[in-house]
């Protein structure tokens, strides 16, 4: 190891801590820390010590030794548990209930103990290990944890949990939400996609999607003797309860939408023909003609640009003053708070990368509200191996985000292979912490606790 000093434009130089390594036949570099905040003095002796010389004692205190928490064992498990995707399955980062469970799970086993003894060893103040401080818990108390634990046992998939209850193949009606690399992960498993209920065979089981379905489909289906599970996702039911509401107090209702989306087919089946009208964009709006304009209500997909959707609402509040709207907005939380952060990053980077599928509403959303923000070239890809290398030989600061239907695997392995290939610093920017939960299906809670 040595230092070295490096010129800054405009600024003092860099004081960087480097070690030199064998690469092949080629000499390289590599930094090992930035010294440039040091005091001259310590720097000096860092240096001195470095080329074998010695030290003498200051008469000051300049250096603060902290208390080195063993290490090793605790990156072997959490590098096993993140290899074998554990941490993935739990879900997404920055989830604090998802990171005391991956702590439980290592301490479990490296050293087990009851869950106060387990506090103890993860609160930076008695830490036996440096498994809290890599996991950036900070402090911990017992309580903490058995809500953690509760929050596990909630914490299981729709589709997964059917295929253990009954058994492949359980029959799922659309996709279960419109990403590729999940339809396929659930196809190995067992899972079967069809594009209609008269598409399962009588009698067997079927999972309907998170989009929604009308009614109808719902009455089908028990005429068929189906088994039937309802994955719709709440937020969606939310809109198709207030577009209920409103055709009872004799509302017409709009519905502002992608025409031929499953979600809109779903909201749109729930009332008689004639109840909802669909408009995409202004001009729908414009020739919109409604019955009374003084019983009027809209809703909206919950996968569209948060931008996009406000200025169709205020064309329309503007033509029809008494309109009736939701009482919170109909956008689901995570659609709206993942466009609020590219919002933020676009401007500030040369290329911003959308990892979903090109069949998600809220994935190519996040694709437009980059390029609407001001970043200069966005793409929208399922994984890694569709990255067109060429497009990014000249960028210097990326963006990163997925569509909410991508599993944070897909993310993570975008970011190695961008980092295969060049040197990557990660800042994560977000809008807003994610803590919403929703239970499973009732059927699968009743059974799985029998």
């Amino acid at each position: 190891m040595y230092i070295e000093s490096v010129p800054n434009r405009n600024s003092p130089p860099a004081i960087l801590l480097r070690e030199s390594y064998r690469d092949g036949g080629k000499i390289k570099k590599r930094t090992i820390a930035n010294l440039s905040h040091w005091p001259t003095e310590i720097v000096e002796g860092l240096r001195t010590l470095l080329k074998g010389g010695r030290v003498a004692a200051a008469d000051q205190e300049t250096i603060v030794v902290r208390r080195a928490l063993p290490h090793g064992h605790v990156a072997a498990v959490l590098g096993t548990l993140r290899d074998i995707g554990l941490d993935r399955l739990l879900g997404p980062s920055g989830n604090r209930c998802r990171d005391l469970v991956i702590a439980m799970i290592v301490a479990r086993l490296i050293a087990p103990a009851s869950k106060l003894a387990t506090a103890r060893m993860l609160d930076p103040l008695t830490a036996a290990f440096s498994l809290g401080e890599t996991l950036g818990l900070g402090s911990v108390d017992e309580d903490e944890l058995y809500v953690a634990l509760d929050w596990l046992g909630e914490r299981q998939e729709t589709v997964e949990r059917a295929l253990d209850l009954y058994g492949a193949p359980v029959y799922v009606r659309k996709q279960i939400v419109h990403n590729l690399h999940v339809v396929r992960d659930l196809e190995a498993r067992g899972a079967v996609f069809v594009d209609d209920e008269n598409d399962v065979p009588e009698g067997e089981t079927v999972v309907f999607s998170a989009h929604g379905i009308a009614p109808s489909v719902f009455t089908n289906a028990a005429a068929r003797g189906l088994e039937t599970i309802d994955a719709t996702c709440p937020l969606v039911t939310k809109v198709h309860r207030e577009a209920e509401i409103h055709h009872r107090r004799g509302r017409e209702i709009v519905l502002i939408g992608h025409a031929g989306h499953p979600e809109v087919v779903g909201t749109m089946g729930q009332l008689p023909p004639g109840s909802i009208t669909l408009v995409e964009d202004e001009d729908d709006v414009d020739q919109f003609v409604p019955r009374d304009e003084e019983k009027l209500a809209y809703v909206t997909q919950t996968t569209l640009s948060v931008q996009d959707t406000q200025h169709l609402v205020e064309r329309l509040k503007a033509r029809f003053p008494h309109v009736v709207g939701p009482h919170k907005e109909d956008i689901c939380y995570a659609t709206t708070n993942r466009q609020e952060a590219v919002r933020r990053v676009a401007p500030l980077v040369d290329a911003m990368v959308v990892v979903g599928s090109r069949n998600s509403s809220n994935s190519q959303r996040l694709k437009e509200v980059a390029e609407k923000s001001g970043c200069a070239f966005a793409v929208l890809i399922d994984r890694a191996a569709n990255i067109d290398w060429s497009r990014f030989a000249h960028v210097e600061r990326l963006g990163v985000t997925a569509g909410a239907s991508a599993p944070e695997v897909l993310v993570e392995e975008v970011l190695d292979a961008f980092a295969e290939r060049f040197a990557l610093s990660v800042e994560t920017v977000s809008a807003a912490e994610e803590d919403m939960f929703f239970p499973l299906p009732r059927v699968l809670r009743e059974q799985a606790a029998e």
